[in-house]
């Protein structure tokens, strides 16, 4: 059949021509060439089909045919055959021009399958649409969608292969195989796709907001910008713009903002999962833990057909403290898409969490094996691998937070936790470098401030640990969070006891005790601080404190010491 080349639709009523015209305007929209003018549900074509359907069995074909008497026309006999297709009651009984439909209704099928997240179906309907009709790029690109969303990456690529092969000017074909190539951590590559799909269609919204994604995950965060705020000018209506932009914004620091652009994208769609639970990600951060809530509880109540969808579901959930529910919608997702890294690292986040490691390294192992290139995956593995106590493993996290920093040399997170490791190992100067860099790119960072300050008191530049400190409690407080200033006290406290100003220390201890009042540390020193300021009394009941703490904790060595100090105290 001919496509009109100016509209691009099929030209097939002149095959058809018996047809009446009700039947054939149905027929026509079933197979308009964008989806957004076919029928949006099944329901929606069992309507109009039961609206043409008549009981008497030639209502579909015009009055000139239904003459029995008739020999205006007959039907060649070798194409006289008795085709029926059940639709809501409708029979479609002894028309050959319905073989002419036959590829489309399994496209359409497809699509109605793919809206609901049955992907099985999905993919057989396309396959079933192009073996009837081999030339069918439309069936061929949503076959490569399907391949994706399942996690045949391989799959996914030879079809899309072909169908650039066969169509070279296809943007959408290269913006599809570039999404693949992200997934798989083939960022250069994935680039060039997009590239490739700009450079044919400089408007599409969405190719630019892949192109951004894959900026972000690579620390060009300027250039990631630029493209987020492209596909926002393009698509103002589109919660996705806003969404992606907003992550740059938080890796800045830019919290703020970033909870403005999602309220941009909450108001473009009301019903994105997505940009609800990642405002209530950064609404806690904030210190707003009622507005994170609700903003999880809202996304809990939003319909998921997609693996992403339910690995976002299932984060929400995890914050809600939904433990099993966020494993069960993991899971969901990993039968839907086996490949999909980021929920393999959400899955390893929830057993570290509850103390699961081997459970959490083998999750990430299994996200590194699908994409080598996972700088969160490395994030994680090397904060397991270094925060574990007596077990920790200095080493092994310093060569993930290399390995991660070699994909991403800008992100203020691993910096951040690679500082901590060399701080743990000795290394001053090195740690510092990363700390100073980490600050450049995010100077709203109150971790990598605590850290800067505690390898400043450790390198004894009192006065500037003492800053930093400061600073770290003045970030906590802008963001509500000022239980997360306890450390900066403490820790300004001993570098204010360095300079002697004894007074401002104890008032840091208090605060730090205020902020949690079971740490053993700040007893000990604050009665140590009594006990100079020649305050007795309260020294012993702060150093009796601290060895009844570290008693229950378990910390036999640091037990020991207040129990020297108190006798010592006694003594005298």
């Amino acid at each position: 059949m001919e496509i009109d080349a100016t509209t691009g639709r099929w030209q097939w009523q002149q095959y058809c021509p018996h047809l009446t015209p009700q039947f054939a305007s149905l027929l026509d929209q079933v197979i308009k060439p964008h989806p957004g003018h076919r029928f949006a549900t099944v329901m929606a074509m069992r309507t109009a089909l039961q609206s043409v359907a008549n009981p008497n069995r030639s209502t579909l074909l015009s009055s000139s045919v239904q003459d029995a008497g008739s020999t205006k026309f007959r039907w060649p006999l070798r194409l006289w055959r008795g085709v029926a297709i059940g639709v809501a009651g409708v029979a479609l009984a002894s028309i050959p021009c319905f073989f002419l439909f036959r590829p489309q209704l399994h496209y359409f099928w497809g699509e109605q399958a793919a809206q609901r997240g049955d992907w099985p179906v999905a993919l057989e309907q396309y396959q079933r649409a192009i073996e009837l009709k081999e030339n069918y790029p439309e069936a061929a690109l949503n076959l490569g969608k399907a391949y994706a969303q399942v996690g045949k990456y391989a799959e996914a690529l030879t079809e899309l292969d072909a169908l650039v092969k066969q169509q070279p000017q296809r943007a959408d074909a290269y913006r599809e195989r570039g999404a693949i190539r992200f997934e798989r951590g083939e960022y250069q590559a994935a680039i060039a796709e997009f590239d490739q799909a700009l450079k044919i269609d400089a408007k599409d919204a969405e190719a630019h907001n892949a192109r951004g994604d894959v900026r972000l995950e690579i620390g060009q965060y300027e250039a990631a910008i630029a493209e987020y705020r492209q596909a926002i000018r393009l698509q103002p209506q589109k919660a996705q713009g806003y969404l992606n932009l907003a992550a740059v914004l938080f890796t800045q620091g830019n919290l703020k903002s970033a909870v403005q652009e999602l309220d941009k994208a909450i108001q473009a769609e009301p019903n994105s999962l997505s940009a609800h639970v990642t405002r209530g990600s950064y609404r806690s951060i904030l210190g707003d833990q009622r507005g994170a809530e609700e903003d999880w509880n809202q996304a809990l109540d939003l319909p998921v057909r997609t693996a992403k969808e339910y690995t976002s579901r299932g984060y929400a959930k995890s914050r809600l403290g939904q433990k099993e529910g966020a494993i069960a919608d993991y899971n969901q997702a990993l039968t839907i898409n086996p490949n999909l890294t980021r929920t393999h690292i959400n899955l390893a986040t929830i057993f570290y969490e509850q103390g699961e490691k081997e459970q959490a390294l083998k999750a990430l192992n299994q996200a590194l094996s699908i994409n080598a290139n996972s700088s969160s995956a490395y994030l994680l593995r090397g904060e397991i691998r270094a925060y574990q106590g007596d077990q920790a493993d200095s080493q092994g996290a310093l060569q993930d937070y290399d390995r991660a920093i070699a994909i991403n040399p800008n992100d203020p997170f691993v910096l951040n936790n690679r500082c901590g490791a060399l701080f743990s190992l000795g290394e001053l100067q090195r740690a510092l470098i990363d700390c100073n860099k980490g600050l450049a790119i995010n100077p709203s960072s109150a971790a990598l401030y605590t850290l800067r300050g505690n390898i400043r008191l450790r390198s004894q530049d009192f006065n500037g640990a003492i800053q930093d400190y400061g600073r770290t409690i003045q970030i906590n407080a802008d963001q509500n969070s000022e239980i997360r200033s306890q450390a900066a006290y403490s820790n300004r406290a001993s570098a204010k006891v360095q300079l002697q100003d004894l007074n401002g220390a104890l008032s840091d201890l208090n605060e730090a005790l205020r902020l949690k009042p079971d740490a053993a540390e700040d007893y000990y020193k604050r009665g140590l601080l009594f006990s100079v300021q020649g305050n007795r009394q309260d020294a012993l009941t702060d150093l009796k404190k601290a060895a009844d703490l570290y008693a229950q904790q378990g910390r036999t060595d640091s037990y020991n010491t207040v129990l020297k100090a108190l006798k010592s105290l006694e003594k005298g």
